[in-house]
């Protein structure tokens, strides 16, 4: 059975400094800049359209009783893309096919808006069995928010592996046992070859193919449920083009094949670059 994914980890650059974001860690990170220590009385306000925080795209998807199941980014004013385990009804019982989307809250229960979502759009490859694992939302309509993420495009060439971090968030649980995460979290990962993947990471049974990504976080590799479908993000250390944009979705988290939690394996995402022209093509031919 295919099982939902996710879990976070610190920014912190080790693995002994990632093993607890405290809350004040967690308040630094979604304020942006590079500030000092937070006090703990400090508030962070709720996020509103004209100001919906560092991680203005990312989205909650919800089930009928206004529950988070899914992450996922808002990518153009009206689409989302996701995991498409996550509104596939023959995968889990918490799937939904045309969820609410909550979008770009820094707290699970504050977001900026909820906007229906009215069609949904799987992947080729995902219903015929083949697992790319990738599903567009069509929203009822725009989102106020002003920062969609632009997707990696086809030619989007990764940096080094050994010298380059991507970011995952995610509001999915911290282990296994506990609930949701009511505070969206962030993690620094790094990207894995997936030659390399396969060879020393991946569990036996797990075929780790061209349209996915491999990646483990600085303190765990699994990934916990309601994480499926978050967003992993590049940013480039400089950006001398102000056209460029500031940072680019490489992909949606889909699934691992340790335990939520483990250090060991790797975590599995599908790639934008590999699915780019499949999600522009559907775009356009059903705006």
């Amino acid at each position: 059975m295919l099982a939902l994914v996710g879990v976070l980890v610190s920014l912190a650059g080790s693995a002994a400094a990632s093993e607890d974001l405290s809350e004040s860690q967690t308040r630094i990170l979604l304020q942006g800049g590079n500030q000092g220590p937070v006090p703990d009385d400090f508030v962070i306000l709720p996020a509103t359209c004209e100001r919906p925080g560092q991680f203005g795209f990312m989205v909650s998807l919800r089930s009928a009783n206004n529950e988070h199941v899914c992450g996922g980014a808002l990518f153009a004013p009206n689409w989302v893309v996701t995991a498409a385990r996550c509104i596939d009804p023959r995968v889990s019982s918490s799937a939904i096919v045309t969820p609410d989307v909550d979008i770009a809250g820094r707290n699970q229960n504050e977001p900026i808006e909820t906007i229906k979502s009215i069609e949904p759009f799987f992947h080729p490859d995902w219903i015929d069995g083949n697992m790319v694992d990738l599903a567009l939302l069509k929203l009822e309509r725009d989102s106020c928010s002003p920062f969609p993420i632009d997707l990696a495009p086809e030619d989007f060439e990764f940096p080094d592996p050994e010298n380059s971090t991507y970011t995952f968030v995610a509001f999915g649980r911290e282990d296994e046992q506990s609930g949701f995460s009511v505070q969206l979290q962030a993690g620094e990962w790094r990207m894995i070859p997936n030659d390399v993947c396969q060879e020393d990471f991946a569990q036996p049974e797990t075929n780790v193919t061209d349209t996915m990504l491999c990646a483990r976080g600085a303190a765990t590799a699994g990934l916990c449920p309601g994480d499926a479908g978050g967003p992993l993000f590049y940013r480039p250390p400089d950006n001398p083009n102000p056209r460029l944009p500031l940072r680019f979705l490489v992909g949606i988290g889909s699934f691992t094949d340790v335990d939520c939690g483990d250090a060991e394996g790797a975590s599995f995402f599908t790639s934008m670059p590999k699915t780019f022209k499949w999600i522009n093509e559907t775009v356009e031919a059903n705006q």
